[in-house]
């Protein structure tokens, strides 16, 4: 069978059997190249250093993670990225170059303290994080020999997140609790509906006025069974 194949191809004019070899060739590269996108794409940013996201950390030449928690991970990743395109000149000319940040040694106690660089800079970076609640940090980056940081306006310490950070809190009349991916709940412990404008007050005594819309703010009231007395409701 393959001996009278390979005959009738013979047989085939040599154009005709020239352009043959070259679309099976064709076929096969491109099916090489959407393998390689595909595995690619299966890449999570977190596994690739790539321009414009946030910070590839590595040890050792290997992917490294600080926490199991991914949401928290990120927020320092983001912000390794968001200092390494403030402070140095070689990442704010060409803002697609990729950040990694290469950890050196990790001293884990109440305060995780991070040693390490950029792997475009030969600079010694110090890095300290507290964890709070819901996935929340305190972030601290500071190049030790230009003794420079910009913690007031990384992410993981505004205002908001910070707050996120501290809840669940317990008011005379009411709770504040937090709910992934980003809802902050006020509970009324009565049926009042002043309670909502008393907690919002407070929550923008925290964070701000202009911080205050970025929360996603709810409010749930109990039911009239389970109302307690004293208190009207509306």
């Amino acid at each position: 069978m393959i001996k009278n194949l390979w005959t009738k191809l013979r047989n085939l004019p040599m154009p005709l059997l020239v352009g043959g070899f070259i679309f099976i060739i064709l076929i096969i590269g491109l099916l090489l190249l959407s393998s390689s996108m595909i595995s690619q794409n299966d890449i999570t940013e977190g596994e690739i250093a790539a321009p414009n996201r946030p910070a590839f950390i590595t040890s050792k030449g290997e992917p490294y993670s600080l926490f199991q928690d991914t949401v928290a991970e990120n927020f320092i990743r983001e912000d390794l990225a968001l200092f390494a395109r403030t402070i140095y000149p070689k990442y704010i000319a060409d803002n697609t170059l990729p950040v990694e940040f290469v950890v050196n040694d990790v001293d884990v106690a109440d305060i995780i303290s991070v040693k390490g660089e950029f792997r475009e800079i030969d600079n010694d970076i110090e890095i300290t994080i507290k964890t709070l609640a819901n996935s929340r940090v305190s972030l601290s980056i500071n190049d030790v020999g230009e003794n420079v940081n910009i913690d007031s306006i990384l992410n993981s310490n505004s205002l908001e997140n910070q707050f996120i950070g501290t809840l669940p809190i317990s008011e005379g009349d009411y709770s504040i609790s937090y709910e992934a991916p980003d809802l902050v709940s006020i509970n009324a412990f009565f049926r009042d509906p002043s309670i909502f404008d008393e907690a919002r007050t407070k929550i923008i005594g925290i964070v701000g006025e202009d911080k205050i819309d970025k929360l996603n703010l709810s409010i749930t009231y109990p039911t009239p069974g389970f109302m307690n007395e004293g208190k009207d409701s509306p």
